[in-house]
């Protein structure tokens, strides 16, 4: 459990937070997300529930740990080196991230929706 709460407080190393708390673990969740709603969901209708459920504990739950620990660790890091230029470029791929898991989301929630028709 500190673990977590550490990198929620941004105290957890910057690559660490980047790489496996962040990216890996963001395709992680993505692909055995995929897998999982084709395997456990036989009806349309259960399908879209499984697909909602699965967002929300993804990506209202566990996508804002990822973020905003990750802003905190970037932060961490200006304070100690005073890289603007790398900080800014973080920055900007973590909202990238952020971009990616919106459109990410409407996507699935589309092809749920599509599949139950």
């Amino acid at each position: 459990m500190s673990y977590f709460i550490s990198h929620w407080r941004g105290k957890l190393p910057l690559k660490l937070s980047l790489w496996v708390n962040m990216i890996g673990l963001l395709l992680v969740i993505s692909i055995v997300e995929i897998f999982m709603l084709a395997r456990l969901s036989s009806a349309p209708t259960q399908m879209l529930s499984n697909t909602l459920i699965s967002l929300f504990l993804t990506r209202l739950i566990i996508f804002p740990w990822q973020l905003i620990g990750l802003f905190r660790a970037i932060e961490v890091d200006f304070i100690k080196h005073g890289n603007t230029l790398k900080t800014r470029a973080l920055q900007g791929l973590a909202l990238l991230t952020l971009v990616f898991t919106f459109v990410y989301s409407l996507g699935v929630i589309q092809s749920a929706v599509f599949y139950t028709r």
